[in-house]
């Protein structure tokens, strides 16, 4: 649905712009009333009696490029005595229609190609270095010292151990594949789950969540190792998951075994998971 909707979306600006275009155009400095011929108001049955004159307005007269409009100035300026007559008048009616759709030029670009130009070289130059978002502190924004945190733990753990930490960090360490395509009895989860096991409220985990919805334990002493970035510090911060904050200092007390980065893994000071 993407090429549809960015389809549908390039003709609604398409008729946006021209609507926007003519609208300034036909409301800009000089535009011609319908009821008007030779700048004298007519009544609704002159309108209709009177054939029309031959003066030419905007929309009768040959489109104007830029240098006849500079040359009718140029001999405004350079006439010796006042130019009267159609002449005036015709240089009159350029000059008006070149206003118009300079006018209509710059509004255009004012609210539609401007702001497009630059979201669209604010992503170009994000692309080409760094996006940065409002979500960046909770996000794994070092990918390399991420894998290495989880790659140590790959190569220490034992059967049946537990990791636990951001989901975006122990994904890759709940039951991974081995060499010959089978899962490894390895097992991680999310650190707030901890809390959620226990009963209590953390985050978006109600209180009192029976401990049959999970399909292993997920409990504090039975992890082996606990890694901890900057997410989970944020969290545990005044004003954010209340309940996080002991249960991190606990974990902050553990041996680290390895660090990198934001990433600090803690091993139990037991070993083993149980």
């Amino acid at each position: 649905l993407l090429p549809l909707l960015a389809l549908g979306a390039g003709v609604a600006l398409d008729a946006a712009v021209r609507l926007l275009y003519a609208g300034v155009r036909a409301y800009g400095p000089g535009a011609a009333s319908p009821q008007r011929q030779n700048g004298v108001q007519l009544a609704d049955s002159d309108s209709r009696s009177r054939p029309p004159v031959t003066q030419r307005t905007y929309s009768d007269a040959p489109r104007r490029t830029v240098k006849s409009a500079l040359v009718s100035i140029g001999k405004l300026m350079r006439a010796r005595e006042p130019v009267a007559g159609p002449e005036a008048s015709d240089m009159r009616a350029a000059l008006l229609a070149r206003a118009r759709n300079l006018l209509a030029a710059l509004v255009v670009f004012v609210a539609v190609v401007s702001p497009l130009a630059i979201a669209l070289a604010v992503s170009v130059g994000g692309v080409a270095t760094t996006l940065a978002t409002p979500n960046d502190a909770l996000l794994a924004t070092d990918p390399a010292a991420a894998q290495a945190a989880a790659a140590y733990v790959l190569a220490h753990e034992r059967s049946g151990d537990l990791t636990l930490g951001s989901p975006q960090v122990v994904w890759p360490l709940d039951q991974p594949d081995d060499a010959a395509g089978q899962p490894r009895p390895l097992y991680a989860a999310d650190l707030l789950q901890t809390l959620a096991y226990s009963g209590q409220p953390a985050a978006f985990y109600p209180g009192g969540l029976p401990r049959a919805r999970w399909a292993f334990a997920v409990s504090l002493d039975r992890a082996r190792y606990v890694i901890v970035d900057n997410l989970l510090r944020r969290l545990a911060a005044p004003g954010e998951v209340g309940n996080l904050a002991p249960l991190l200092a606990t974990v902050e007390a553990w041996p680290i075994v390895y660090q990198r980065g934001e990433y600090t893994v803690y091993e139990h000071p037991s070993g083993a998971s149980r």
